[in-house]
């Protein structure tokens, strides 16, 4: 796998940094997603590193994914919840206005993440979005699904793009 310098697929994340995230099977670097292709060439994965994990999101071939990045965890997420990870900040564009899209994110099996909250606009609820869970190698991928001008898009206008954060939620322990 060649090293690509600088920003190249424009998600704001360098593929030097991509390029750490180990593959399903534990061994070679910079496919988090384990589609055979490296992260940081894809205009549609962005891996980033939380600590001494990474986080893949992967959205459908397609689309852009830009302004990758941790978020935060808000003050009024909710206390009974174990978000011991950062959330991602994302927007996706080249997306059909007000299309249901689905996206992937991929954590290390160990990390024991099972579900991914996001608040609902509408309600002010968090709401857990979460769609599938399974388990690829060494890694966990739960999927989820956003409306371009739905609740969970920040902008909540049809307009061809999709920005909000997403929150990874793990057991607690003994749980």
């Amino acid at each position: 796998v060649s090293i690509m310098a600088g920003d190249v697929d424009r998600d704001g994340v360098i593929a030097t940094t991509e390029y750490g995230v180990p593959n399903a099977s534990g061994i070679g670097f910079g496919d988090g997603n384990n589609d055979g292709d490296a992260d940081s060439g894809q205009s549609n994965v962005t891996s980033l590193p939380v600590g001494d994990i990474y986080e893949t999101l992967e959205s459908a071939v397609g689309t852009t994914l830009t302004k990758v990045v941790l978020a935060t965890k808000p003050s009024d997420f909710p206390s009974n919840e174990n978000a011991v990870f950062s959330g991602l900040t994302f927007t996706a564009s080249s997306i059909t206005s007000g299309s249901t899209q689905t996206f992937a994110l991929y954590f290390p099996v160990e990390a024991k993440v099972f579900k991914l909250l996001k608040k609902n606009l509408r309600t002010s609820n968090w709401d857990n979005v979460t769609k599938a869970v399974t388990t690829e190698g060494n890694k966990t991928k739960i999927t989820f699904d956003v409306t371009d001008g739905g609740d969970y898009d920040s902008d909540r206008i049809a307009n061809g793009s999709i920005t909000d954060p997403v929150f990874p939620v793990s057991k607690k322990s003994g749980s």
